[in-house]
């Protein structure tokens, strides 16, 4: 069985995703600013309210496949780190196959308001990257089927990856991104080449993302506040720079280029062997 396979809620047409991964990231782009522009057409004031089914609707609008499934629903902030206003994540049957991705919102009712909008655009950025990359939410279900997706997984990844890092100079993140390449190789270690290589594609997948997502929350926010409406300050910040998320983006390619170099030089030595 092919645990990489998608459900068709999840599968866009080739047709639809075709092209460079210039020309999807642009798409992607797009594609969230269509739906800012459908929802900010609505919510001009700082009392604006939007329903999650409302949100449906304009997603399902916007989306270029009407069969690409996507829900809103309640975060509950109780149950997560309280720094998460926000998430998307794949949900999945009883097959630990992902059937739908879910943008989660923190929220009193069923309903955003106009300064939820940066967070909101945020997670869906997300949604509008998975769905232009399906070998994102491949990835992803891939790790679920093989019970990969798991605490150490998520904490570990929080800790080294998807955080803020107190270094400044290019020595200090030379020193940092040190750390974290030991700490990654002490993390896959005694896993077969397979297992490895999911973890660091999905960690670079991720942090990917999470680039575009943020630049859509700075400029959601940017844009909404140049209107005169109240927005929070933490959404201009600069997260992907606190965390050097480029620089690790470039360390995760690497170690995933070094890995398959490995793999395939003992490949070759066993053959050798033989």
């Amino acid at each position: 069985m092919n645990i990489n396979k998608l459900l068709p809620t999840v599968q866009p047409s080739l047709k639809t995703v075709k092209g460079s991964f210039k020309q999807r990231d642009k798409k992607a782009f797009e594609l969230t600013e269509t739906l800012f522009n459908q929802l900010s057409g609505k919510m001009k004031d700082d009392y604006s309210i939007a329903s999650f089914s409302d949100l449906q609707k304009d997603i399902k609008a916007a989306m270029p496949d009407k069969g690409f499934k996507v829900s809103v629903d309640k975060f509950d902030i109780k149950d997560a780190d309280d720094v998460y206003d926000g998430l998307c994540i794949g949900v999945t049957n009883k097959k630990n196959d992902i059937e739908s991705v879910s943008i989660q919102v923190s929220a009193i009712s069923n309903s955003i308001r106009t300064s939820n909008l940066p967070v909101f655009m945020h997670e869906f950025q997300h949604v509008a990257d998975e769905f232009y990359n399906p070998k994102y939410i491949a990835r992803s279900q891939k790790l679920i089927k093989k019970g990969l997706e798991n605490d150490d997984y998520n904490f570990f990844y929080d800790d080294y990856f998807y955080n803020t890092e107190s270094a400044k100079s290019r020595k200090k993140k030379r020193l940092v991104l040190k750390l974290i390449k030991r700490k990654t190789e002490e993390f896959l270690q005694g896993m077969n080449i397979s297992d490895k290589l999911d973890y660091l594609q999905d960690m670079r997948y991720c942090l990917m993302s999470e680039v575009n997502a943020y630049k859509v929350q700075r400029q959601t926010a940017k844009r909404l506040r140049a209107q005169g409406l109240k927005i929070e300050d933490y959404n201009f910040d600069n997260i992907p720079g606190m965390g050097i998320f480029e620089e690790k983006i470039n360390l995760l390619k690497t170690m995933i280029r070094d890995c398959i170099k490995q793999e395939r030089e003992a490949h070759r030595t066993a053959l050798n062997q033989g």
